[in-house]
């Protein structure tokens, strides 16, 4: 009787334990496997980190530097275990800013930050030369609102300026002078941004022309006029060696860019005021470096190319410098310093490498009423980009 007992009391034992480790083993694989705190298994990749990279522009132009992200986007999905969005932000109610004072300047390219700011951008790229001449001001304005992510509000002046440098240094290793146009805006041109950095940076001492004013009939209304600017710099470096430094302002190119003026205008106004700055070059002057510093202008890269490498003052040595590419480099590596430790530990496959590249697609957001207009531009312009999402969205002050 008393072993009877006994061996009852051990089999419910048994029973008891043989149920509390099925529970266990249980959760165990529901944790490991399908829980909300799963692990990797070795040999896995965690789920991703989620970056969201920004341009801003008072219209199109930065949509460049954001293609730009998206083209350099593969390489670094490749490499780190990341996924990417890109959004394009144009104050396109706004533009263009070029002829606006200073101080509208940066307060609408403020606005037009801290709208993707607010929207979770981890860095924004000021893909504006205009608005970038405002860079400090802006700054300051994000320390306040958003502090500690001003560091990652970028101003394209700094690489384009990197970039014109290190093709100026190949330039003077072998030669005295060194001769850059540079087409921008009118602001950017007043500001004398280019020729002053560039002066600091070989620590030369800068000398300034005075602000040449040309006028010329608005392109779409003949009862109103627009001016064209060109100045002429240079710089006397400690070496003997000087930098010549050509800037040219059109009234009109923002305004037809991104009000969709006819082909055969476009050709015609670029092609007429190309001629205009050439014809104030001096006949010495060979071009080394031609920058399109407003990041509208590679719109009409082909016109202006074709014109001056026609003329006298191109050779075939002559620099064609647009700012996309170098400008989406910057931003990423500003914000992947970040991120080191994300290496992938085992290979990206090609259906998964596509899945992320169409999520890093970009995106337009512009504070207009000209979405029909801007899905034509990314259309013509980028005849392989398909399904780009354009929409209106206010660019108010985010709280």
């Amino acid at each position: 009787m008393l072993f009877e007992t006994l061996n009852g009391m051990l089999r419910r034992d048994m029973l008891k334990t043989a149920r509390l480790l099925l529970v266990f083993v249980a959760v165990a694989l529901f944790n490991g496997c399908c829980g909300p705190d799963s692990r990797p298994h070795a040999g896995q990749s965690p789920p991703p980190v989620h970056l969201n990279l920004a341009t801003f522009d008072s219209g199109f132009g930065g949509f460049f530097t954001a293609k730009g992200m998206s083209d350099q986007a593969p390489d670094l999905l490749k490499k780190y275990n990341v996924d990417i969005s890109v959004t394009h932000y144009g104050d396109t109610k706004n533009s263009p800013y070029g002829n606006k004072p200073p101080a509208e300047i940066a307060r609408l390219t403020g606005l037009g930050v801290e709208k993707a700011l607010g929207d979770g951008a981890g860095v924004v790229v000021i893909a504006c030369n205009t608005a970038s001449t405002q860079h400090p001001a802006v700054i300051e304005s994000i320390k306040q609102k958003y502090p500690g992510k001003e560091q990652y509000v970028l101003s394209v002046i700094t690489p384009t300026i990197n970039a014109i440098q290190e093709r100026l240094d190949t330039r003077l290793l072998t030669n005295d002078e060194a001769t850059l146009a540079i087409f921008a805006t009118p602001a950017t041109v007043k500001s004398m941004t280019y020729p002053v950095k560039l002066a600091d940076i070989y620590q030369g001492k800068l000398e300034n022309d005075a602000l040449q004013e040309m006028r010329q009939n608005d392109w779409k209304d003949v009862s109103r006029q627009v001016s064209n600017f060109f100045s002429r710099s240079l710089i006397r470096l400690p070496n003997k060696k000087t930098i010549f430094i050509y800037q040219f302002a059109p009234g009109n190119w923002v305004s037809m860019i991104e009000e969709g003026a006819p082909d055969d205008v476009k050709q015609r106004i670029v092609q007429g005021d190309i001629r205009q700055f050439l014809e104030r070059l001096s006949p010495e002057h060979a071009l080394d470096i031609v920058g399109l510093f407003c990041t509208h202008y590679p719109v009409f890269k082909n016109i202006i190319s074709k014109e001056v490498m026609a003329s006298k003052y191109a050779a075939s040595s002559t620099h064609f410098v647009e700012q996309g590419d170098f400008a989406a480099k910057y931003a990423y590596d500003a914000i992947f310093s970040q991120y080191m430790d994300q290496g992938r530990n085992i290979p990206i496959t090609e259906e998964e490498l596509k899945r992320l590249m169409e999520k890093a697609k970009p995106r337009i957001v512009i504070s207009g009423d000209n979405v029909p207009q801007t899905n034509n531009l990314v259309r013509t312009i980028f005849p392989g980009l398909m399904d780009v999402i354009v929409v209106k969205e206010s660019f108010s002050s985010t709280p």
